[in-house]
C-alpha cells in the first residue's frame, strides 16, 4: 500500500492521472472495472463487436463462394447486419484461365508458394512438378519420384519458398 500527500486536488488529478469526474474517466473506469469482475456480472469491453465478428466469420466459412472482401480490420464497412453474408456466384473465379497437362494421372497434391509465383504438383503418376504461375504457365522443375513410392503430401517453406514432398515410404524430395 502507498500513501501519497499532495498541497491540492489539482495535484493530486495530476499525479493519479485522473481527468476529474468527465465522461472519458467514467469510461477509463468503467472498462477498468470490466476486466476484474466476472461476465456473468458485467459484460466485458466491447463484446457486442467480438460476438458480430463471430457471427460473420460463421456465415463467410459457410458461404459455398466466399470472397476475401471483409477483415476483422475493416471494422465492419463492408458488411450489413441487415442480412446474412452471401457471395454472388458470378463474383467466384469460374473460368479456366490455364490447363497443366504434364502429368500423366491423376493429380493428388497441389499447393501455391507464399508469394504465389510457383505451384508445385504431385501426381499418381509419381512425378512432382513446380509450375511457374504466369500467363503461359511453363514447366520451372519437372521430378520423378521412385515408382516403388507415392506421393503423400507437399509443402512450401514459407521463408524460402522450396518445396518438400513426402512420399508412402517415408522419402522426402525437396524440390
Amino acid at each position: 500500500m502507498r500513501f501519497l500527500m499532495c498541497t491540492s486536488g489539482d495535484e493530486l488529478r495530476s499525479k493519479a492521472g485522473w481527468g476529474g469526474t468527465g465522461n472519458e474517466s467514467r469510461s477509463k473506469l468503467m472498462e477498468l472495472l470490466q476486466g476484474f469482475l466476472p461476465p456473468s456480472v458485467m459484460l466485458p469491453p466491447r463484446r457486442l463487436l467480438t460476438l458480430l465478428g463471430q457471427a460473420v466469420e460463421l456465415q463467410k466459412k459457410r458461404c459455398p463462394y466466399n470472397s476475401p472482401t471483409y477483415s476483422a480490420e475493416d471494422g465492419f464497412q463492408n458488411v450489413s447486419l441487415l442480412y446474412d453474408h452471401v457471395c454472388n456466384k458470378n463474383q467466384f473465379p469460374s473460368k479456366i484461365k490455364q490447363v497443366l497437362s504434364d502429368h500423366c494421372d491423376e493429380v493428388w497434391y497441389c499447393k501455391f508458394s507464399p508469394d504465389g509465383s510457383k505451384l508445385a504438383t504431385g501426381s499418381k503418376d509419381a512425378t512432382i512438378i513446380v509450375w511457374d504461375v504466369n500467363k503461359t504457365g511453363e514447366t520451372k522443375t519437372k521430378m520423378s519420384q521412385s515408382p516403388d513410392d507415392s506421393l503423400t503430401s507437399v509443402s512450401c517453406n514459407s521463408s524460402n519458398g522450396n518445396f518438400v514432398t513426402g512420399g508412402m515410404r517415408g522419402q522426402f524430395y525437396h524440390v
